[in-house]
């Protein structure tokens, strides 16, 4: 095929995108960047490229179904200013966007799980605000779209809280009828029936700080920049076996805003599996752990199938784990470590270990 009719990449893959990727680079030119989370289809994100070829476009979506039909129908409009993919939307802004960067994100029709229980789900809760506008430009806005009124008064409760933004229209954040706006499928059965949609809509004047309990509640926003994962090193005797290493199935760590869990093990002749679930804030990270042999003694590390984000719950992992090769090693001493000190001697305190008199010379 001539290189004037290769088709443009559509789909991009969130563990490839390093922190706060150079987006004129992936879409190959300057322009404006706006981002629409949960794109179902993909029919909104679609016109959105087509009638605004000047803008760049990045639609996320968390179900694959979705996601799917999503990429060809993109790659079917042949829209080179549309890129998609697969994730979850908070994890997006705060990973993949630096501060002050984004012009506007639109949200069509988000589940409002309206059960009292399903609620803590939502997208749009007292932290988005917060997060979204350490994301947006002073001038960009977040425009919403609902079926639901609950849902739509409680998202304006909580931007107005927000002083980073204010109303979008004319000091009203919401509106019944928008005609310029775009209805997708779901939108015009909806409307056809009779029933109200409600528009809301806040515009960024100013930056502020994000609080604390923001940054606890989305803790891939203390990453700082392109950060390796966690791996520790540890020399044992010569002459040991992994048998000898034993790891409690359950939740094995558990403080205010973190919980560290081990679903399973899986023990070989020469390495150990672990399948490990870490809750972490509003973040859920499942992946599996390593422990095998070393030139200089043993490893423990976050297997290659599946790559988490290096957050502190992460680092927590890695250093329970290696805590119990060293109780179970009296004699063994740290290597290498790439583990947060504080977060490994944290650990290596809890479980009655001295850090310093188990480092190797």
């Amino acid at each position: 095929m001539p290189e004037s009719e290769v088709k443009p990449q559509v789909e991009l893959k969130y563990a490839e995108l390093k922190p706060f990727p150079d987006w004129c680079k992936i879409f190959g030119k300057t322009c404006e960047l706006f981002l629409e989370i949960g794109i179902g289809n993909g029919e909104f994100v679609e016109w959105l490229g087509k009638n605004h070829p000047e803008k760049c476009f990045l639609g996320v979506e968390v179900n694959r179904l979705y996601f799917k039909k999503a990429v060809n129908r993109i790659k079917k409009a042949d829209l080179n200013n549309v890129k998609l993919l697969h994730a979850e939307g908070s994890k997006v802004l705060c990973k993949l966007f630096a501060p002050s960067t984004l012009s506007g994100l639109y949200l069509n029709f988000p589940d409002p799980w309206v059960k009292k229980k399903q609620k803590k789900r939502r997208l749009v809760n007292e932290f988005f605000p917060w997060l979204l506008q350490s994301r947006l430009k002073v001038g960009g806005f977040f425009l919403m779209v609902t079926d639901y009124q609950p849902y739509a008064e409680e998202v304006i409760e909580f931007f107005s809280k927000c002083k980073a933004f204010v109303p979008l229209w004319d000091s009203r954040p919401i509106k019944n009828e928008f005609p310029n706006y775009y209805h997708t499928k779901y939108a015009r059965k909806w409307l056809s029936q009779g029933l109200p949609l409600f528009y809301v809509g806040f515009k960024k004047v100013k930056h502020l700080e994000i609080p604390e309990e923001v940054l606890n509640y989305y803790p891939i926003l203390r990453l700082e920049g392109d950060e390796a994962l966690p791996a520790v090193v540890i020399k044992v005797p010569q002459k040991v076996s992994l048998s000898e290493i034993t790891f409690p199935e359950g939740v094995v760590w558990r403080d205010k805003n973190l919980v560290v869990k081990i679903l399973e093990v899986f023990k070989g002749k020469n390495s150990i599996l672990l399948d490990i679930l870490v809750s972490e804030g509003s973040l859920l990270q499942r992946f599996f752990v390593v422990i095998a042999t070393h030139p200089d003694g043993l490893i423990v590390k976050v297997h290659d199938s599946e790559l988490p984000d290096p957050t502190k719950g992460v680092h927590t992992a890695i250093s329970i784990l290696a805590a119990e090769v060293l109780k179970s090693f009296p004699q063994a001493k740290v290597v290498q470590n790439q583990c947060k000190s504080s977060v490994f001697n944290n650990v290596l305190k809890s479980f009655q270990i001295q850090p310093e008199l188990r480092k190797a010379p």
